[in-house]
């Protein structure tokens, strides 16, 4: 609605007209133009309202309000229609799909006044690669085309147009990008082994798109799901990764061998080799208690002590008392001898009255105690053929 206020208008009339098309609308209380949206209204004396219903873009110009006097008077005011954004789907693009490597264009065209913002954005808040060459990456991108130059499988997924001109609501539209390639696999383990009998699951990985066709294999021949296979595919994110598994229970020895895992699709195929081999179980052997029982052996040594070999010598012949006595001092284990120097097996030691001892140990004097211990000093090939000799000295030296 317009509005005009004019005092003293006496008889005079008020008309309002459309400027830029030139075309009076209204005359005081009268509507000229044949445009059912017009009207007319008047309040008081001195006030004239132009209403003009249902607002279009058409509407938007200068409007002046007129006096018919000698010298016209008017007044002019602007109409200015706000028009919400409007995307125009036929000017935009819309879902496309293109091979991995190409570079990509998307359009988005919108109206509205004052004319629309647009706004590029991609639907998982991800930044948007505008140049892979370069690593240019951009939260957003203002404009209505959307460039993107040498597209990866990073790249799929839906980009948001969104215009805005600060009439609400503003309004977006979605469009998909899908990008082609051939099928890739990756494997965990290319190598493994299971105990005969037990279950064991194959793994595989693949990314394709369009979505490949995928399938098992076993030393060349396509597995078929029975009652102990088992074949899954689980989707990943993004989508056009896939997990295949292939489970086999109660694993029998023809079930050992080479598998395949296979993808295909319009741009490709792939496979992937997995060697299962049989593992032998660890043996575990059960040792029962033994009733044997243990006899400890005992080794008689004989030690070669010239001492011991002359003290007995000295023995022979003598009586209990005197060989008591004997013992008893030639004991180094005596607690009087407390060392080597005071242990002298040859002292006296209060035998001095006995004339059979000291004949004894005088004709013994001039041989040394191990020359009378035979092979302690001669070794044995010389000793034997001088035995008779030494022992027929022996007994004169014995008996002197």
């Amino acid at each position: 609605m317009l509005t005009c206020t004019v005092k003293n208008l006496e008889s005079h009339k008020v008309a309002w007209i459309h400027y830029d098309r030139s075309a009076i609308l209204t005359v005081q209380n009268h509507v000229i133009t044949r445009n059912p949206r017009i009207a007319v209204s008047q309040e008081g004396h001195q006030t004239w309202n132009l209403i003009i219903k249902n607002v279009q873009t058409a509407d938007q110009g200068a409007y002046m309000c007129q006096i018919n006097t000698a010298k016209a008077k008017t007044r002019l005011g602007f109409l200015n229609v706000v028009v919400p954004p409007r995307i125009e789907d036929s000017l935009s693009s819309g879902d496309k799909v293109r091979t991995e490597g190409s570079n990509v264009t998307l359009e988005c065209t919108a109206r509205g006044s004052p004319p629309p913002k647009v706004t590029w954005k991609r639907e998982n808040g991800l930044n948007i690669n505008t140049d892979k060459s370069q690593n240019i990456s951009v939260p957003h991108v203002e404009g209505e085309m959307l460039r993107l130059y040498k597209v990866s499988r990073l790249d799929m997924g839906a980009y948001m147009c969104i215009a805005s001109n600060g009439v609400p609501p503003a309004v977006s539209k979605r469009i998909h990008l899908g990008i082609d390639f051939p099928p890739m696999m990756w494997i965990p383990a290319q190598q493994t082994s299971a105990i005969s009998g037990n279950s064991i699951t194959l793994t595989c990985f693949v990314e394709a798109h369009p979505e490949a066709l995928t399938f098992w294999e076993h030393d060349g021949r396509m597995i078929q799901s029975g009652r102990r296979v088992y074949m899954t595919n689980k989707p990943g994110t993004p989508k056009y990764k896939v997990e295949m598994k292939l489970t086999i229970t109660t694993l029998e020895r023809g079930d050992f061998g080479n598998y395949k895992c296979i993808a295909k699709n319009p741009r490709g195929q792939t496979d992937g080799s997995i060697t299962l081999t049989e593992e032998i179980p660890p043996t575990t052997t059960t040792l029962e208690p033994s009733t044997t029982a243990f006899v400890p052996t005992t080794t008689a040594t004989t030690t070669h002590n010239p001492r011991k070999r002359k003290k007995h010598e000295f023995f022979n012949g003598l009586t209990n008392n005197e060989q008591d006595d004997f013992s008893s001092n030639d004991d180094p284990t005596n607690t009087k001898y407390h060392n080597e120097e005071q242990y002298q097996p040859h002292s006296t030691n209060g035998y001095e009255s006995n004339s059979w001892f000291n004949a004894r140990s005088s004709s013994s004097s001039s041989f040394p105690r191990n020359q009378l211990v035979l092979g302690y000093i001669y070794p044995l090939p010389i000793l034997i053929p001088t035995l008779p000799v030494l022992m027929g000295f022996f007994q004169i030296s014995w008996f002197k």
